[in-house]
């Protein structure tokens, strides 16, 4: 995976509040347990989208990850998008989330791939 895609899929979240040598205990589903310094239990929620793309990648439907990322229109999840994608070997689905996050030196080289007649 290119080191810029792989920058872009990447979302950080001030976690202040959790103090210095937090610990994460658990992290299920869009919710996760931080132990604090001091022996207090905090939760924190992050965003369900990210599962949902996973979910959808993983049985390989496709149109139904892309119109999630439409949904959502964050370039981070694009980014995840078309990094699963190409891992996947499907190039529409890449070429649709590469063109998202413009891409372009990326987009052409699967375009380019696209082009190249299978035996």
């Amino acid at each position: 995976i290119d080191r810029d895609l792989l920058a872009k899929t990447r979302h950080a979240k001030d976690a202040s509040e959790f103090g210095k040598n937090a610990q994460l205990q658990t992290f299920i589903g869009a919710r996760c347990t931080v132990r604090r310094a001091d022996g207090a239990l905090m939760t924190a929620s992050v965003s369900p989208y990210p599962l949902m793309l996973y979910t959808y990648v993983e049985r390989n439907e496709w149109a139904n990850a892309i119109r999630l990322c439409r949904y959502v229109k964050d370039t981070n999840m694009w980014a995840c998008l078309s990094a699963m994608a190409i891992n996947a070997r499907d190039l529409d689905s890449a070429e649709v989330a590469l063109a998202a996050i413009e891409e372009i030196e990326q987009l052409q080289f699967i375009m380019a791939v696209k082009e190249i007649p299978s035996v």
